[in-house]
């Protein structure tokens, strides 16, 4: 069975179903629910025996550490049984969410793009080589139109077709850092920064 992973940008919630063949779980995702916290949730499958379950948290691509243990998780034998934690975090940033089954035999990565400290928006990924995103703490707002300034002062508009487009394409930048300027549905101007990468 293959794998596959859904992405909903509207709910932030990104979702990973049909796990490793040999996995105890069915499904996997996590969500940003408050300014610290990141919900997580997962489901075994029905009839698998009894496991301890890690899980286990990196922060901007580092190492990963186990942030939480549930001792003996049992599936029922007829049916599904799903579970759910709360983690604690304390900045802003992109968090990386695994589940250790059974002594390092790992679900896939899901992640997290989380706000702190009273940020509007963010750009990610940052370094990036082909596209950037942007994604508003406040969920009403949208991207209406932006602009990419290098740091020669060069400078280039875009005005969006289709309002709430959030992909940002910027293959065809020279290597370097470079300021986004971007107007938002609600009048709002916000300014971030982000490194385009070699090709």
């Amino acid at each position: 069975m293959h794998n596959y992973i859904v992405i909903l940008l509207g709910l932030w919630v990104i979702s990973i179903q049909n796990l490793h063949a040999q996995s105890i779980l069915k499904a996997f995702t996590a969500k940003q629910i408050a300014q610290n916290a990141v919900y997580l949730e997962w489901t075994t499958k029905a009839g698998n025996t009894c496991a301890d379950l890690g899980i286990e948290r990196s922060f901007e691509n580092g190492i990963f550490e186990e942030v939480y243990q549930y001792n003996g998780i049992c599936g029922e034998s007829d049916k599904d049984q799903d579970y759910s934690h709360t983690d604690s975090i304390i900045q802003g940033g992109r968090y990386g969410y695994r589940i250790n089954e059974n002594n390092e035999d790992y679900s896939d990565t899901i992640f997290v793009q989380a706000f702190t400290d009273g940020a509007v928006a963010v750009v990610y990924p940052n370094p990036a080589d082909d596209e950037i995103y942007l994604r508003f703490a406040n969920t009403n707002q949208t991207l209406v139109a932006y602009t990419l300034c290098g740091l020669d002062g060069k400078c280039k508009e875009n005005r969006l077709q289709d309002s709430g487009e959030e992909a940002i394409q910027i293959r065809d930048l020279a290597p370097g850092v470079y300021q986004l300027i971007a107007l938002t549905s609600d009048g709002k101007t916000i300014a971030l920064r982000f490194v385009c990468r070699a090709q």
